[in-house]
């Protein structure tokens, strides 16, 4: 049998052979202890050096993005909120909540258990009226609303007292009808679709509080001219939303759907003096009653300032939810169009009777804001809603 003898390696070979094998141990050896971050940093600046020019200086940019909202929002945590007046204009403790609605028993239902129940006389909410103007349907009991199993019979005490007020026919304007025995002078007007928390709703309140000739709300929008204008047209004016608000840094009416204000503008706006035709066009185009009511005001306090200028619109900053995004009048299309109209016809038929147009006047957004925040920059203002974002209509016009 025959036997193959293995190859014998020289001596010198097996010496170096071995030499860089406990080289290569004592390298292994040497990277296994080098700290895991100080690994991990070498690694990240490798793979950095790998990427392009471009997509480096957009990262950078990203990241410093990044720091800068995030110091911000702590800065606005610990040092930013809302005004703190050491002394309030007036010492009113509580409001009337006045609900517009008509044929929602459900969206009333949730409306009437979230403002009389859940946020309730703790939130200042001391009675709520229910605008009803279904007017072949009676109106249930008040009591009904809040028989809740949900409820505990310690909570009952929270309850806001709740009136039905009927309406003899159903038009948009009866929502600021004066009501008998009214005996607050802060109204918070709202929808029924619209829910403001109750913590909103308080800051809302001290906002009217320490300005109550203004109109207080979370919907900030402004009326101003088009960019572009028809030669030798008179000059058209534009419904904005939240959108151009924010880019513009500008607002000058507060919407009705969430909104305080003082008690005595409802007498006004059904008095001999406020234009007749103001109401009947509201009641044609079922719409822009808000606007009307907020010409109103800025009319009636740029008469009363000694400046001549429209008392400021508050805008707080808060947190919303508004249940009829799908299914309110301000949904449909065209919305925005016919906003645009409403200003300026109803601005012609206030001019015609010897008004002023106050629309006309803008104020600076952060200015108006009753929320503060730090360091504030221009770009931290906040809708109350994100879907105010939507609204896009009228951003390039």
């Amino acid at each position: 049998m025959l036997r193959v003898r293995q190859p014998v390696t020289p001596r010198k070979y097996q010496i170096l052979a071995t030499t860089e094998t406990v080289e290569s141990r004592r390298t292994s050896s040497a990277s296994t202890n080098v700290p895991r971050c100080t690994r991990f940093w070498i690694e990240l600046r490798f793979r950095w050096s790998l990427l392009s020019f471009g997509c480096r200086t957009g990262l950078q940019i990203l990241f410093f993005c990044l720091a800068v909202s995030t110091i911000c929002f702590l800065g606005d945590v610990i040092v930013g909120g809302y005004q703190s007046p050491d002394k309030f204009v007036v010492e009113e403790t509580s409001f009337a909540v006045i609900i517009n609605t008509y044929k929602r028993p459900k969206q009333l239902q949730e409306a009437i258990a979230h403002y009389g129940s859940k946020c309730g006389k703790r939130s200042g909410v001391d009675h709520i009226y229910i605008v009803w103007a279904e007017l072949d349907v009676t109106p249930p009991d008040p009591t009904t609303f809040f028989k809740s199993s949900k409820l505990r019979p310690s909570d009952t005490s929270n309850n806001s007292d709740l009136t039905f007020v009927r309406v003899l026919r159903d038009s948009l304007n009866s929502r600021f009808l004066p009501i008998e025995g009214l005996a607050w002078k802060a109204i918070f007007m709202v929808d029924d679709d619209v829910r403001v928390s109750c913590k909103s709703l308080q800051a809302g309140f001290d906002a009217w509080r320490a300005r109550p000739q203004s109109m207080v709300g979370y919907y900030p929008r402004l009326s101003a001219p088009a960019r572009i204008q028809n030669v030798g047209a008179d000059i058209e004016l534009t419904y904005y939303s939240w959108p151009n608000v924010y880019l513009r840094q500008q607002m000058n009416f507060i919407l009705t759907k969430a909104c305080f204000l003082h008690e005595r503008y409802m007498a006004m706006y059904w008095n001999e003096q406020h234009p007749r035709e103001i109401l009947d066009y509201v009641d044609q185009y079922k719409n822009c009653e808000d606007v009307a009511m907020s010409i109103l005001v800025a009319n009636v306090t740029r008469a009363e300032s000694k400046a001549h200028v429209p008392e400021i619109p508050i805008y707080v900053e808060g947190n919303i939810a508004d249940t009829g995004l799908s299914n309110g009048i301000s949904s449909g299309t065209g919305h925005m169009d016919r906003r645009s109209r409403c200003l300026n016809d109803i601005t012609r038929i206030y001019r015609v009777h010897g008004w002023e147009p106050p629309l006309d006047y803008a104020f600076n957004l952060r200015e108006s804001s009753w929320m503060q925040h730090w360091p504030g920059f221009w770009w931290q203002s906040r809708p109350s809603n994100v879907f105010e974002w939507l609204a896009l209509k009228n951003l390039l016009k």
